[in-house]
């Protein structure tokens, strides 16, 4: 079986034969060595994506996995691909064959995100959990660098604390200080690679004052030190 392995946010997925997978544009991103097997990649500007699709790709507290679809889904969305590929070979700006293009795009990307949004029988009998998980990544994302009290977060939502920390521990398995945590290091990984900073410099961005306390909850979420994960990456 053809597989091809990626880097997204540090972390290494390895995509088979069948499967479909998305990146982010604000998520680090590479392919890995080896490089066997062949398949579509198709770049998007966020802009056209859909609002209620955007909501399913966009609104996840971690990279989801790569997702195995069946003979019919993946035969289905490979047709797909091949007519926009088609489509856009004729491409006319304001023409006919642009519009059916971007009528094929938006197509795709709503099968794709409807593969995605397949969710657990628990997590579909309680929307109202689903919602605030959704909600509590935006702030989440928005915020992560200056807010990092659990309380915080609950007060933005207006919510207890117990009944946030309730509903994602529902519906993602960890309760809010663990997605605070994930997301910071995260941002801090990406400053990181993409910055010639210091880790004391990363640190403070990150509005950690305390270096030492930044550099052991890196090394607790990460598994190894900022400048062990700068190192290793840099080379």
């Amino acid at each position: 079986m053809s597989t091809c392995s990626i880097m997204v946010d540090f972390e290494k997925h390895v995509i088979g034969s069948g499967c479909l997978f998305y990146v982010l544009p604000s998520q680090m991103h590479r392919r890995t060595a080896p490089y066997v097997g062949e398949g579509w990649v198709l770049e998007v500007d966020p802009a056209v994506v859909p609002p209620d699709c955007r909501d399913i790709f966009e609104h996840q507290l971690s990279t989801k996995p790569p997702l195995p679809l069946s003979d019919t889904e993946f035969g289905l969305l490979k047709k797909m691909l091949m007519l926009i590929d088609e489509s856009s070979r004729e491409f006319e700006p304001g023409g006919i064959t642009n519009k059916v293009a971007f009528g094929l795009l938006t197509a795709f990307l709503g099968m794709a995100a409807t593969f995605y949004n397949r969710v657990s029988a628990e997590t579909a009998s309680v929307p109202r959990l689903k919602e605030i998980s959704v909600l509590f990544t935006e702030k989440l994302i928005q915020n992560v660098r200056a807010v990092k009290s659990p309380a915080a977060y609950a007060s933005m939502l207006n919510l207890s604390l117990p009944y946030l920390n309730e509903a994602l521990k529902k519906t993602t398995g960890h309760p809010v200080s663990y997605w605070i945590q994930h997301e910071a290091v995260i941002e801090a990984k990406r400053l990181l690679y993409t910055n010639n900073l210091s880790v004391k410099e990363v640190a403070y961005q990150m509005g950690y004052e305390d270096q030492s306390y930044f550099i052991r909850l890196f090394h607790k979420v990460a598994g190894e030190t900022p400048a062990q994960f700068k190192a290793r990456f840099k080379d």
